[in-house]
């Protein structure tokens, strides 16, 4: 397989290869954990009918910071609290971990995440909303193109966190 190649000229044992998370099961955690987020943002919209124009400015900052908070809670406290996952990497036995297959820690996971707090500052702070969306979908883009083309298998925010995302069963059998 050409990712074992890749690996052997790393220098990484090739099991590790096999450790990596698929990623159809990546797709599966994000939706479950898309979903999530989805339903906690909703207040959002409700939210923004509560103000005059006049208010609008507070009204975004108020939006900003609870899509912080959720993104915080969500994707930066939940994986400190279960080592590495969040409920859809849960459901689908997954685990994120760093890049030198250790257990990731709060650096790791508050590096991944910055990229969508940045995206929400544009959103709802700067009102940048159109700038925010094109941001997502280049990120998005960018990130299916590296997984099938990355040996790794890594997405946009892995390399800025550093990490990779790894079935568990395997990560657990590995460091025994």
């Amino acid at each position: 397989m050409e990712y074992d190649i890749i690996l052997k000229e790393e220098g990484d044992d090739v099991k590790n290869y096999d450790m990596l998370a698929h990623p159809n099961y990546r797709y599966i955690a994000t939706v479950i954990d898309g979903a999530i987020i989805f339903v906690l943002n909703l207040p959002l919209m409700y939210i923004s009918t509560l103000f005059e124009d006049s208010a609008l400015i507070g009204a975004l900052w108020i939006m900003f910071l609870y899509r912080v908070i959720v993104y915080l809670i969500f994707d930066f406290m939940i994986p400190v609290c279960t080592k590495g996952q969040t409920i859809g990497r849960s459901i689908l036995h997954l685990r994120l971990i760093k890049d030198d297959f250790s257990l990731a820690t709060w650096k790791n996971y508050l590096m991944r995440s910055l990229i969508f707090i940045q995206i929400a500052l544009f959103a709802f702070v700067f009102e940048l909303t159109t700038i925010a969306y094109i941001e997502w979908i280049v990120i998005f883009v960018i990130s299916i193109i590296l997984l099938y083309n990355d040996a790794r298998r890594k997405t946009v925010h892995d390399y800025l966190g550093k990490t990779v995302v790894v079935y568990d069963k395997q990560f657990k059998e590995s460091a025994e």
